[in-house]
């Protein structure tokens, strides 16, 4: 039975792909069934799904559609995040095939603040705002730069849904799994056809910071590198990240004028202070333009020195992540 497991920043795709993976009679994916830092491939097996899923939510929806289907020929997992855990899940998925969703950011970013400012979603904090999906881009990018497995691809989600293009998406996503497209896939594809003519119509507002990063060069590069793709091995692409992964740098390095606007409009915003916080601990041990961008972040929160704010953090680290965990 063939592994596989998908990924990528929140609001880029990954649910989508795991109801297209599921119309299929013959794949299973499991949604966000395990911790990427605790997985192991031997987690995706149908008993394992029922039994050691992480969430209750995840064992039942396990149930209902494993008795529903008849023998498999592949199995995954999508969470999310699981870049935090980059190394873990890639050494596990060896034998597989890692799926890793890309949006454009315009998109993720107003996907991000709605969710943010819905009072009645329970599910996402409403300090989740657009900035934190800025930074887990640049950290994303980063560990597909770092990466030196050859079972990663890249999927562009607007080919994902696209109404012209998702049935062809559809069928090169399940032909890594080795398997063909069934009635039962077209139906799915029939039918959510909808929601994406809603999505796709929905109205764009966006704030002066959110429009001076997506006018960034880094963003530029960005969404050039999403636009390039359809479904794509990141081997082929991986310069093309490394690229984009030297924009970034640029763009945050100290003294820049959109982190600081950034900076001076979050500074009185409690509901983002308050997720920071809680957080801060996922980005204390990254490199790069995300170390130095959340450095500065949390400078403008709380008040420290620039030049204290990592030592004063590291020595903390251990007290926040027991305060809040």
């Amino acid at each position: 039975m063939y592994k596989f497991y998908c990924m990528g920043v929140p609001r880029s795709g990954t649910t989508y792909f795991v109801n297209l993976m599921n119309s299929h009679p013959e794949v299973y994916c499991g949604p966000e069934s395990y911790l990427a830092r605790n997985f192991k491939v031997e987690d995706l097996e149908p008993a394992a799904f029922i039994s050691k899923a992480k969430r209750k939510t995840a064992r039942l929806h396990a149930q209902s559609h494993l008795l529903a289907k008849g023998q498999l020929k592949a199995i995954g997992n999508k969470t999310p995040q699981s870049y935090f855990s980059f190394n873990n899940v890639a050494k596990q998925m060896r034998g597989g095939t890692i799926f890793f969703c890309l949006r454009d950011p315009a998109e993720v970013f107003l996907s991000w603040d709605l969710r943010a400012n819905d009072k009645q979603d329970n599910l996402w904090h409403a300090g989740m705002i657009w900035l934190i999906a800025y930074i887990e881009m640049i950290y994303s990018l980063q560990k597909l730069a770092e990466c030196k497995a050859d079972n990663i691809i890249l999927i562009n989600y607007k080919y994902l849904i696209g109404l012209e293009s998702r049935a062809e998406a559809a069928a090169d996503c399940f032909k890594f799994l080795g398997v063909d497209l069934t009635p039962e896939v077209h139906q799915f594809l029939e039918e959510s056809a909808f929601a994406t003519k809603r999505s796709l119509n929905r109205q764009r507002i966006y704030n002066s910071s959110q429009l001076s990063i997506l006018n960034s060069e880094s963003m530029l590069a960005y969404r050039q590198l999403i636009n390039d793709i359809t479904l794509s091995p990141l081997e082929r692409q991986k310069e093309v990240v490394k690229t984009c992964l030297d924009c970034f740098r640029d763009d945050n390095r100290e003294g820049n004028y959109r982190v600081k606007k950034i900076m001076d409009e979050l500074k009185d915003n409690q509901q983002f202070s308050d997720y920071w916080y809680r957080h801060w601990f996922r980005y204390i041990s990254t490199k790069g333009p995300t170390r130095e961008l959340s450095y500065r972040i949390h400078y403008a929160m709380g008040g420290l020195t620039l030049k204290n704010s990592a030592s004063f953090i590291k020595a903390n680290l251990r007290a926040l992540s027991q305060r809040w965990i």
